[in-house]
């Protein structure tokens, strides 16, 4: 089955976009690389979006019930609020109510570990335990190559290492099957992983070698990152016809659809932006590019500004 082209301008309301691309994006990790199947596939990810279309079209209509579920829910920071939406999409895949999330395995004084989602999949007839995240991961040429998060103290390897050794297994921990048991989840439970996100590959480089290729899905979303001194002459590369948009974090997940351009930046007001938010601040930047179509603006590519220090000055 073809990797679904999703038109985003299909949906006006931006929190259906962004439920849109938690079910339809490609995961980060390569369903082949990893041991015991654990992440959600590829695959299964795209027939759950052909099978989704018509439910999202109709939220798109009325968001109602999306928009109350996300204000009893903290939308900040943006692992909550890409959680908040993966426990929506499995309300609906699932129509149950049976949904445990963030449950915390607790012996006095110590927190052995946390499940994001516990559910009943009526499809397999099995209790699953979910793990989900998403990621934003540079590559770095240092140390036979890294991927970095914008944050540095969050990596690629690091994160993958936690997931499989402790996170995933929590199911088999004494203490967590009496909880599970209290909850009535009984019997077998099949623990996968659900990670996506985007890998930002530097301007500068033309190869890319890493030790964790072998982790990642091949169809993974790509972005590209410089240092902040290299932004003009990078963008400078552009066309005219193309403008720029600074994303504030909540904006990360589902490409820009921009239905007027009136917010949107010229390369000479970017580039101010740019200057301006790197002398108060020495934090990564996403900015996404976007091009003129039909009767919207449409993202054409995004990536990482990043202080001239990075990763240094962040870690």
């Amino acid at each position: 089955m073809p990797w679904p082209q999703l038109n985003y301008h299909r949906w006006h309301h931006a929190t259906v976009r962004d439920l849109a691309w938690v079910i339809a994006s490609p995961t980060l990790l390569s369903s082949t690389a990893c041991e015991n199947n654990y992440p959600v596939t590829d695959r299964w990810c795209r027939e759950q979006y052909f099978k989704s279309i018509t439910w999202l079209d109709a939220l798109d209509r009325d968001t109602k019930t999306l928009d109350m579920w996300l204000l009893q829910r903290p939308a900040a920071p943006l692992g909550r609020y890409f959680e908040s939406l993966v426990g929506f999409w499995i309300q609906h895949m699932t129509h149950s109510s049976h949904m445990q999330s963030n449950l915390v395995v607790y012996t006095p004084p110590d927190t052995l570990g946390e499940f994001d989602f516990l559910f009943f999949d009526p499809a397999q007839q099995q209790n699953m335990h979910w793990e989900v995240a998403v990621k934003f991961y540079l590559f770095h040429h240092e140390n036979n190559g890294t991927w970095l998060g914008p944050n540095p103290k969050d990596d690629l390897a690091s994160k993958t290492k936690k997931l499989f050794t402790q996170q995933i297994l929590l199911s088999r921990n004494p203490h967590a099957q009496t909880l599970l048991h209290e909850h009535q989840f009984t019997g077998e439970i099949r623990p996968q992983i659900l990670m996506k996100g985007y890998l930002f590959y530097p301007l500068d480089v033309n190869t890319v070698e890493s030790s964790d290729h072998a982790l990642l899905s091949p169809d993974h979303l790509q972005g590209w990152w410089c240092h902040a001194s290299a932004a003009p002459h990078a963008l400078t590369l552009c066309d005219k016809h193309k403008k720029w948009q600074v994303l504030d974090r909540l904006q990360w997940l589902a490409p820009v659809v921009d239905r007027n351009g009136s917010e949107l930046l010229g390369l000479e007001d970017i580039l101010n932006s740019i200057t301006k938010h790197f002398e108060q601040n020495t934090q990564p930047l996403l900015i996404s590019e976007v091009r003129p179509d039909a009767h919207y603006w449409r993202e054409y590519s995004r990536g990482f500004i990043v202080h001239d220090q990075w990763p240094t000055i962040n870690s």
